[in-house]
């Protein structure tokens, strides 16, 4: 399952094969007669490279041991997409400043996305951005080496976490106590990971004019139809609204379980004591999967069937 048919000598981590489609683009004319067609264009170019970064960070965060991804990842990151970045202001600013281009509802929301992340954009936090996605890689690295030992076998966390709808109680606080001291175990790293990105993120914003990390974060979101401020009126309602409803909801569950407090390790266990396993193991998930697809929608089916075939990471968390 590939995009790359539109360029097919295209190499992702080679910008030297990447620079002559994105020049092609800057220097096509660009009027309302060619607009829709030099955006497919650069829509393929951005499909490829997409699906490139995808790749290379799934085989990074699949397998976190394995060196050569992660070299990859690195060049990606460092190499390619820096000069990606630069290029794609450059073709957004041709874009904004074309004369003339057909105006449709369908691209309302597309250029005013382009403006804004063109108005954003600063050639100094191109190597800010890179050094951002790298501590972030660092963060799944570790989490994803995450695993605790459970009757004599090595799981990962995303699998233990199934273990918490376990009718035995004491069986769900070993479980989540061993997946704490995991979190535990790497605090520091994590914190020094956090510590790290806090003045880069802070450098981000105060070169693109803004005060806070958060308000330019929200321009690079798109979050054009709601404010930080309707955020702290939904919080208000939750609070008001919500949480009276789910401290009853677990109240009625914990007289379920007949327990005299409900603890972390209770939150998701089944109140019949009869948890949901519809698969044994992950080919039987996949047939079932599979098998709903076709029944919803043969071309979801024929979606699903292609993923199947190597690009799915099911085991570590059936």
């Amino acid at each position: 399952m590939s995009t790359n048919g539109h360029y097919p000598q295209l190499d992702p981590l080679d910008w030297d094969t990447i620079q002559p489609h994105v020049d092609t683009l800057l220097a096509a004319e660009l009027d309302r007669a060619s607009a829709v067609a030099w955006l497919q264009r650069w829509s393929n170019l951005n499909a490829v490279m997409q699906e490139a970064g995808a790749r290379i960070y799934r085989a990074v965060t699949e397998n976190t041991a394995d060196e050569a991804a992660e070299q990859r990842f690195n060049r990606f990151v460092e190499v390619i997409m820096p000069q990606m970045r630069v290029a794609e202001q450059a073709l957004k600013q041709k874009l904004l400043a074309a004369a003339d281009l057909p105006s449709a509802d369908d691209t309302t929301l597309l250029m005013r996305r382009f403006r804004t992340e063109a108005d954003i954009f600063r050639a100094e936090n191109v190597a800010i951005e890179s050094k951002l996605d790298l501590l972030g890689n660092q963060y799944n690295k570790i989490a994803g080496a995450m695993t605790i030992e459970w009757q004599g076998e090595t799981i990962t966390v995303p699998k233990a976490n199934s273990l918490l709808e376990e009718p035995d109680r004491t069986t769900r606080k070993a479980v989540w106590r061993r997946m704490m001291d995991c979190f535990l175990a790497e605090r520091g790293s994590l914190n020094d990971l956090y510590l790290e990105m806090l003045p880069l993120r802070r450098q981000l914003a105060v070169n693109a004019g803004y005060d806070s990390y958060r308000d330019i974060r929200w321009l690079q979101l798109a979050r054009f139809d709601y404010t930080p401020e309707d955020c702290f009126t939904f919080h208000d309602a939750i609070e008001t609204e919500v949480v009276p409803l789910a401290s009853q909801i677990y109240r009625d569950l914990q007289s379920r379980l007949g327990i005299d407090a409900m603890r972390p390790w209770d939150v998701d266990a089944d109140p019949y004591g009869q948890p949901l396993h519809p698969f044994s193991d992950v080919a039987e998930l996949e047939t079932g999967a599979q098998r709903i697809f076709d029944e919803v929608d043969p071309e979801l089916g024929g979606y699903f069937r292609t993923m199947s075939t190597g690009y799915l990471d099911l085991a570590s968390r059936a």
